[in-house]
């Protein structure tokens, strides 16, 4: 436990209809006196910002746009073998967050 309350990390990948919750979640425990860094897409930063949340980038808004923007992402087949390569690969730079919410 942190002089907070315990530390919740919201980790997820997606657009709005996956990382949306997260942060009405994250929004939840900090009202409850948790700590909550929310892990995802660097676009998700300013909303997570103004609730008061820590942030960790998983990955850039370009990353994601290439990801998401990719023909076979929507696939039912091709998809996921592509999510799966795609997170198979090394992580092309450390996960790095602070946990203190950005003034």
């Amino acid at each position: 436990m942190t002089e907070t309350g315990p530390h919740a990390i919201l980790a997820t990948f997606g657009t709005d209809g996956d990382v949306v919750p997260y942060l009405g979640l994250g929004a939840a425990l900090r009202r409850r006196g948790h700590e909550v860094t929310l892990a995802t897409v660097d676009r998700y930063r300013p909303a997570a910002k103004q609730l008061g949340l820590a942030f960790a980038s998983l990955m850039s808004d370009a990353e994601a746009d290439a990801v998401f923007g990719h023909s076979d992402m929507w696939h039912p087949t091709r998809g996921p073998r592509m999510l799966a390569a795609w997170g198979g690969r090394p992580h092309p730079r450390p996960v790095r967050h602070s946990r203190r919410a950005s003034p």
